[in-house]
């Protein structure tokens, strides 16, 4: 309870650092790239996360695919607002330094491949995709609290078509489920 004590007067220290390498055959065929990074938290201690993604285009007759895919781990400790809400009105809940929470840790990958039509210029491509979080940070319903496992799982369509020189026409479309580690729908 921050009872006492100015509930909007709150600090923790936290910084990070990244680093990343791309990694490309003389033809741009093939790219490789490569992440790493460093998180420290006053509070939740240090982490290092990694993200490594690789590209590839095959084609022929003037016809271009591109296949990808990556994968990586995360990092997520709570937040000011998190850790250090204060309690008041219909919203009202013990903030986080009183109940324990803990940093989300996550691990994702996809897969896909880009089409592109040789005349028009037009892409089309698909993408599945997949997050695992462990410790999910759950913020309502009241009162905040860890979830011990998540799942995010879905197929990404993307569509680009040049109108002319100057304009583009894009979109896309995303079906998404996500639900707790027992099947729950969040």
């Amino acid at each position: 309870n921050l009872t006492g004590a100015n509930p909007f007067r709150r600090s923790l220290f936290k910084e990070g650092y990244f680093l990343m390498d791309r990694y490309a055959t003389p033809d741009e065929k093939s790219v490789f790239t490569t992440g790493l990074r460093y998180d420290s938290n006053q509070k939740y201690g240090n982490k290092y996360t990694h993200r490594h993604t690789l590209s590839h285009w095959t084609g022929w007759g003037g016809r271009k695919i591109r296949w990808h895919g990556s994968f990586g781990t995360g990092y997520n400790p709570p937040n000011l607002n998190e850790l250090f809400r204060p309690s008041f009105g219909v919203f009202a809940q013990a903030p986080g330094e009183t109940i324990p929470l803990f940093p989300e840790t996550s691990e994702q990958w996809d897969l896909g491949f880009e089409y592109v039509f040789p005349k028009s210029g037009m892409k089309v491509g698909m993408t599945y995709f997949e997050n695992r979080v462990k410790n999910f940070i759950r913020t309502s319903p009241a009162p905040i609290t860890n979830i011990g496992f998540t799942r995010a799982e879905g197929i990404e369509f993307e569509f680009a078509r040049p109108l002319d020189e100057k304009w583009l026409l894009e979109g896309n479309l995303t079906w998404m489920s996500t639900n707790e580690g027992n099947g729950v729908q969040l």
